[in-house]
Formats: C-alpha cells, sequence, structure tokens
C-alpha cells in the first residue's frame, strides 16, 4: 500500500515524516474559501470547518489517483477560532496585525482534523488544543510587529506558527502542540495503529 500525505505543508511533511520513512505528497486542489463560504452559509459549528476541510482534501486527493484503492490516504486541515469566529490565513499585513491583536492576552481554540482512507474505509482524527497568548504591552506589540513583518504569518491559520517565531507571542497551551504545528501526530499514530497500516 502507498502511503499519500494530501498536503504541501512543509511542516506536516516533516511531522509524518517520523511515522513513515518513504510517502507520497498529492497536492488537493480544494476551494477552501468556497467550503468555508457554505459552512458560514449553514451556519455551521467553528468546529465542523477542520472535519469539512479535511475530507475535501483527502476526497480530491483520491480523486487524482490511478489506483486508490491501493492507497492510504492522509489529509488535515487546521481551523484557529476566537469567541466562535474562524480566524483563517491573513491575506495582508493589516488582517495578520488585527488577527494577532485581537488574540493577545485571550484564549483560543486549535481545532486540527486529519481523514484517512483507506479504501472505503474512512476514520478521523480529531483534536483540540486551547492557546494562551500574552497579555498586550509594550514587549507583544514589538513581537507582534516583527512577526507580520515577516513571511511566516500568511501560509498559516490564525496568522501565526507555534513552530518557529510565532512561539514568542505564546503564553500557554492546554493540550497537544502538535495539534498547534497542524498534524495530531500521537492520536494519528494511534489511529494508524488500529487500522494495522503500520
Amino acid at each position: 500500500m502507498e502511503i499519500i500525505l494530501a498536503s504541501k505543508s512543509p511542516r506536516r511533511k516533516e511531522l509524518l515524516s517520523r511515522i513513515f520513512k518513504n510517502f507520497k505528497i498529492v497536492e488537493s486542489a480544494v476551494d477552501e474559501a468556497a467550503i468555508t463560504r457554505e459552512l458560514q452559509a449553514q451556519n455551521a459549528a467553528v468546529t465542523a470547518y477542520a472535519r469539512e476541510l479535511a475530507m475535501a482534501k483527502a476526497q480530491a486527493a483520491k480523486n487524482q489517483l490511478d489506483s486508490p484503492a491501493d492507497s492510504i490516504i492522509i489529509a488535515c486541515d487546521t481551523t484557529v477560532s476566537l469567541d466562535d469566529r474562524i480566524l483563517g490565513k491573513p491575506r495582508n499585513l493589516a488582517e495578520a496585525r488585527n488577527y494577532l491583536l485581537s488574540l493577545a492576552g485571550r484564549e483560543h481554540l486549535v481545532h486540527s482534523v486529519a481523514v484517512v482512507l483507506k479504501g472505503e474505509e474512512e476514520s478521523l482524527v480529531d483534536s483540540q488544543t486551547w492557546v494562551r497568548f500574552f497579555q498586550m504591552d509594550e514587549a507583544m506589540a514589538a513581537e507582534i510587529e516583527r512577526y507580520v513583518n515577516s513571511p511566516s504569518p500568511y501560509d498559516k491559520a490564525g496568522g501565526y506558527g507555534i513552530q518557529e517565531a510565532g512561539a514568542f507571542l505564546i503564553e500557554s497551551i492546554r493540550g497537544d502542540y502538535y495539534t498547534v504545528v497542524g498534524l495530531p501526530l500521537a492520536k494519528l499514530k494511534r489511529c494508524l495503529d488500529e487500522l494495522d497500516i503500520i
């Protein structure tokens, strides 16, 4: 069986390499904005977003394969929400700054869902972690400005990455670190064990 990672994220690639030595990357073309708009129109719970997006990525990758029955497809999505409002990938510097300023001194939810497709069998790995940013003060304001003026915020939900300089914004977390990075590693490993994939 060939292992497929349906993601172009270098972070997910690095994390999955801790479980598998060899796997193939298939970038799934999914219109995340359209799915998000549809979920918003349905007034879906914020916890539904990561699940629906991960499933869409897995199905899109499956549709690209010649023999999907001979592959294990792993797809993942991560959402960041504050007060039941999804904070996606910021489109520009102003939006990145607004996201991080709104998170200062607050606890927010990071929700990661991994979908594992094994033939017609579907398994979900669902993980949530609470992240608290430092209170706003001069040091925090300077850290936010340094961060938003780097390339880092623009390909990450919520506008920050815990595994890089975004860590300097974070006072504490309640839950799994890897969920915040973007792939709930230990839960995924357990799921793969249960499916006899490893």
